[in-house]
């Protein structure tokens, strides 16, 4: 597995921790994913793209289906968004089985690449900032098949700033006991920006990552104070 020397450590030791061989690399996330399919390209190997990835997609889409098992009426679903593979997935989902139900994408407006890219209609460059959504940060792979099913999808589109996601973390530290990395907070932070549009409504917030090291959890909860926008 090919990573950036800025991946979060926990992450690295848990992919460690199950047999996997990790190669960092000092480059940009976009770079390092280009690397990795060069070098599984040389060698003959399959390279699977965190989201640039026709199986991918479907197998995240499968948790639009739990969704709606468990909430047949969900009025809207929230997801954070990084590459879109999620957002594809799950999108593509509701709109075949609920399509009256809002699919609702949020991005940390430190990084917003594929938000842009869906403007642009094309992969594009965007400068990006250090986030705690460190799982949604990165540029878009050119050609990425998540930009034209973000398109088609149409969500409603938020973004949140880091004091709004550290907020979201706290609050479900708090509130549900839950310990989430930033990514996931990036979602309910969105809830939160547009709690009026969702007002009555039957929501689900799609939390969808805990890989965070202890220090930098209460790092982040810290930051709920002297965090600025």
């Amino acid at each position: 597995m090919y990573a950036s020397e800025g991946a979060a450590p926990a992450k690295l030791e848990a992919i460690r921790a199950l047999g996997a061989e990790v190669i960092l690399s000092p480059a940009d996330q976009l770079t390092v994913e280009l690397t990795a399919r060069a070098a599984a390209e040389a060698s003959g190997r399959t390279y699977i793209s965190p989201y640039n990835d026709r199986d991918v997609v479907a197998g995240q889409g499968g948790i639009a289906l739990e969704i709606l098992d468990a909430l047949p009426e969900v009025d809207a679903v929230v997801v954070s968004v990084g590459g879109g593979g999620l957002l594809a997935g799950v999108g593509a989902v509701l709109r075949a089985r609920r399509p009256d139900a809002d699919v609702i994408a949020i991005w940390p407006k430190n990084a917003q690449s594929l938000l842009a890219c869906i403007h642009a209609g094309e992969a594009t460059e965007v400068e990006e900032s250090p986030t705690l959504s460190d799982a949604t940060a990165g540029a878009v792979e050119p050609g990425a098949i998540t930009i034209d099913l973000a398109i088609k999808i149409d969500p409603i589109t938020e973004c949140v700033s880091e004091a709004e996601i550290a907020e979201a973390m706290r609050e479900l530290a708090a509130r549900e006991k839950l310990i989430v990395e930033g990514s996931a907070a990036v979602a309910l932070a969105g809830v939160g920006k547009l709690r009026d549009r969702l007002r009555g409504k039957k929501v689900a917030v799609v939390l969808c990552g805990k890989n965070i090291g202890l220090d930098r959890f209460l790092d982040a909860l810290q930051s709920t104070v002297n965090v600025s926008d």
